[in-house]
């Protein structure tokens, strides 16, 4: 199963009995589902629940915008005007006129312009040919959406895995160097005490015990493995495909949380500078993962 990202873009224009329209469809990145859509004429508004309904049996997670251009190619339409409403329209113009002590200078289109005033009659004969044709439009917006989505899916799939590769290879190089840093501190400590004078047997065992215990608290085995589980689960969901962002991004606030760990713990000059290397490449899967469903 393919990787999808949330960022794509799809187009379509159909037309049939005399109807055409236009669908533009733009996904965005964002954490959780939003779907917008809007339609030209407002009068085919009508359309938008089932519209949304479509693109969210496709699209799981982020932003999309959907804008509708509906033509009539030669329709005419039943005409009603509801001259109640244009009566009180104007009397609280000119009272709101009045009011504010400036010229009356109502015209008729400015009345008939307002809300519910000129209303248009479709039959159900052309209201369901609207509807077929913009759905045709949709469905066919919304299979390139869907291929661009993964066209960009896959490319991000591609760099992910390579950042997965080289997380991979710092580990190594951490786990390599981890046994010497006991060693390391056991030589230093030693080294003073040679430099204030022969240590007595006491002293030694002191020396031993202060080795003991740093090497219990920069143990830093359970980190590593936790670490290399994580980044096989990252790489296993990448290469499974489907919508795996929000299991990625767990994944990824997981791994940032244990290398802060270990860094701490080892307290080792050469692993701080892996563990720093490990994070920044680390902030870059997390803003990559960002990108997908």
């Amino acid at each position: 199963m393919s990787v999808c990202s949330m960022s794509g873009h799809g187009e379509a224009y159909a037309s049939a009995d005399g109807v055409a329209a236009t669908v533009h469809l733009r996904s965005y990145n964002r954490r959780h589902r939003e779907i917008v859509v809007r339609i030209s004429p407002d009068e085919w508004g009508f359309l938008a629940a089932e519209i949304e309904s479509r693109i969210g049996s496709v699209v799981t997670r982020g932003m999309v915008h959907c804008s509708i251009v509906v033509d009539l190619l030669g329709e005419s339409a039943g005409c009603s005007i509801d001259i109640g409403l244009a009566e009180h329209y104007g009397r609280l113009l000119r009272r709101l006129a009045r009011r504010l002590s400036v010229k009356d200078g109502i015209t008729l289109s400015d009345v008939i312009r307002l809300p519910g005033v000129v209303s248009v009659r479709r039959s159900s004969r052309i209201r369901s040919r609207v509807r077929r044709v913009v759905l045709s439009a949709v469905s066919e917006a919304l299979a390139g959406l869907e291929t661009s989505r993964r066209f960009e899916g896959e490319r991000l799939k591609r760099q992910l895995l390579v950042l997965v590769k080289r997380l991979g290879a710092y580990l190594s190089r951490i786990e390599k160097r981890a046994p010497g840093v006991v060693e390391e501190y056991r030589r230093r400590i030693q080294k003073r005490l040679t430099e204030l004078a022969a240590a007595p047997e006491n002293d030694r065992e002191a020396v031993n015990r202060e080795v003991v215990l740093m090497a219990e608290r920069s143990d830093i085995s359970e980190e590593l493995v936790r670490l290399q589980s994580h980044l096989e689960q990252a790489a296993c969901a990448l290469e499974s495909g489907g919508t795996c962002g929000r299991k990625l991004d767990f994944l990824a606030q997981e791994m940032m949380r244990e290398i802060n760990t270990l860094s701490a713990k080892a307290r080792d000059l050469k692993i701080s500078n892996l563990a720093m290397d490990f994070r920044l490449d680390l902030e870059k899967f997390r803003e990559q993962v960002q990108n997908l469903q």
